[in-house]
């Protein structure tokens, strides 16, 4: 009869070792789970932050594009106006030239 006492002390002291097992690795888990949970709020404030630079820098892009746009236009009417200038002083030139020759025939 000692004997089944001592056996089943040891099955309980089994028992108790296998329940603080489980209490330790239940812990573990929970701290895991807690350490992925605010790894993957990190990565996703990171994630977000990211987002948000790259909207602001395709504005940036956006804004960069549209005065390239303006200048070209602006620089293809400026291009526009002095060829009409100069074909105006061209004109006005051979005018000037047509009245020179004409001043030396008479």
């Amino acid at each position: 009869m000692l004997e089944l006492y001592q056996q089943l002390d040891a099955a309980n002291a089994e028992i108790e070792e296998t329940r603080a097992d489980a209490i330790r690795l239940q812990g573990e888990r929970d701290d895991a789970l807690r350490a992925t949970d605010e790894l993957r709020l990190q990565l996703l404030s990171e994630l977000e932050a990211a987002r948000d630079e790259n909207i602001r820098i395709q504005a940036q892009l956006d804004e960069a594009l549209r005065t390239i746009d303006d200048n070209r236009d602006h620089a293809r009417e400026e291009q526009l106006r002095l060829i009409e200038e100069i074909d105006a002083l061209h004109q006005e030139l051979g005018v000037c030239w047509k009245r020179l020759a004409e001043r030396q025939e008479t």
